[in-house]
């Protein structure tokens, strides 16, 4: 009888957790951009080129990578609340210590270091979506997500803006650490402890980190999983930052601004579709097929950004107008970012239940599919880069065309096998829970 109260007060709370949360994404995803519009200074300050600027999202990323190792295996051993607490601070801090070191060695060190705390906080946030009650753990996600998204379209444009107004760019970095450094304490004092804490399976007593580790990467399922996520979150990083470069090309006679601000459309878009991602996964129709119709409509928007150019000359007789070119390639880049973001909640969702199911620890089972996405988020821009010196954009989306089609058979023949471990795991854990009378019947897993 006592438990009821609690799990009640938890409920009361929901709206809570999920505003920090959506914070805190702001707050971690904010420094993937935070150096642009700031590059000019900071080329001049640090005696960088242009196309050594980079590094600076390189070594986040690199860091990043880590990250996803480390927030997983400290997710499962402290939880995801205490390790979010200390992912946080780690970000604020070395922000702050980047604001004292103005020199490229330094401002690498600590791009690296904060890449690491922010891989972990991103899996720590994850988790802690992933053990609200019920059906409130996808749709956390998505918003969780959607809110990444949005920090990420803050730190683009936020940089810039107050640069005039503090002077220096060290200033920009510190702020932003100040961000994190608050939501640290108010996920202290404010969060309540997770929902449903210790009641899912745990890793087997007495398994070591490292093992356990490599065991789930040997789950094919888990790898499946983690080329599926590569083929969306990882296609659309990758892709990103070129959508202004692509719709500033001579095809559709726009100036840079307005190249991106058609562009920044698709950042807009995903902050929409990963918290409608999460919603669908709640719909029963949606649930076992949202992985495929997600890259089946990232397949058919790389498709029209491939044969736009072709297929709109010979509509028109060779005289196609800019305005044509730029409304049929914005549709093809909205269908694909859909097709790149709808699946955010599912990916990870189902990787909670593999780790779950095969006792290798729920956060473990998530930082191997975030791992394996890794290497298109830091290095796919770049690739990018390359590609666009030697060939034209449509043989870009060409080549990304055909490994979309693979990622997406992919998960045509992995999704049934997921919802089947899914539909398994629900029943056991409504078994367990549903004696206590922990979960409400409305927010209860179908």
């Amino acid at each position: 009888m006592s438990k009821q109260p609690a799990s009640r007060a938890q409920w009361l709370a929901l709206p809570l957790r999920l505003s920090l949360l959506a914070l805190v994404a702001v707050a971690i995803s904010g420094n993937f951009t935070n150096y642009g519009g700031m590059q000019e200074a900071l080329q001049a300050d640090l005696g960088m080129s242009s196309q050594s600027i980079g590094l600076l999202s390189t070594f986040l990323y690199v860091g990043i990578a880590g990250g996803y190792v480390l927030g997983g295996l400290l997710v499962d051993r402290f939880g995801p609340r205490r390790v979010l607490i200390g992912a946080l601070l780690g970000i604020g801090l070395f922000n702050e210590q980047l604001a004292f070191m103005p020199s490229l060695k330094g401002v690498l060190q600590c791009r690296l270091l904060v890449g690491v705390a922010a891989g972990i906080a991103i899996v720590a946030g994850s988790q802690s979506a992933a053990r609200l009650p019920g059906r409130a753990a996808p749709i956390g996600q998505g918003l969780f997500g959607g809110a990444m998204q949005v920090g990420a379209g803050i730190g683009l444009f936020a940089s810039p803006f107050l640069l005039p107004f503090v002077e220096e760019w060290e200033s920009i970095f510190a702020l932003w650490g100040l961000l994190a450094l608050a939501l640290a304490l108010a996920w202290m004092r404010g969060a309540p402890p997770e929902p449903q804490e210790g009641q899912a399976p745990q890793p087997r007593r007495g398994a070591a980190m490292l093992p356990r580790l490599l065991v789930a990467f040997r789950e094919r399922r888990l790898l499946l999983l983690g080329l599926v996520h590569l083929g969306s979150l990882g296609m659309g990083q990758a892709v990103a930052p070129w959508l202004a470069v692509f719709f500033a090309s001579t095809l559709f006679h726009l100036s840079l601004p307005q190249a991106a601000t058609i562009g920044a459309c698709g950042l807009l878009l995903g902050a929409m579709t990963r918290p409608l991602g999460g919603v669908l996964l709640t719909h029963g129709p949606w649930k076992p097929r949202l992985l495929r119709v997600s890259g089946l409509l990232a397949w058919i928007g790389l498709l029209v950004l491939v044969l736009c150019p072709t297929a709109l000359q010979m509509l028109f007789a060779g005289q196609a107008p800019p305005v044509a070119h730029v409304l049929v390639s914005l549709g093809g880049v909205l269908l694909a970012v859909a097709g790149w973001t709808l699946p955010y909640s599912s990916v990870f969702s189902h990787a909670d239940r593999i780790g779950q199911a095969q006792h290798l620890g729920r956060g473990t089972a998530q930082s191997v599919t975030m791992l394996l996405s890794a290497p298109a988020s830091a290095f796919g821009p770049a690739l990018i880069g390359w590609l666009h010196a030697q060939a034209s954009f449509p043989s870009i989306f060409a080549l990304l065309c055909w490994i979309q089609l693979g990622i997406l058979l992919i998960a045509f023949l992995l999704e049934p096998s997921l919802v089947q471990t899914g539909s398994r795991s629900a029943r056991m854990r409504m078994r367990r829970l549903s004696p206590q009378g922990h979960v409400p019947q409305t927010w209860a897993s179908p």
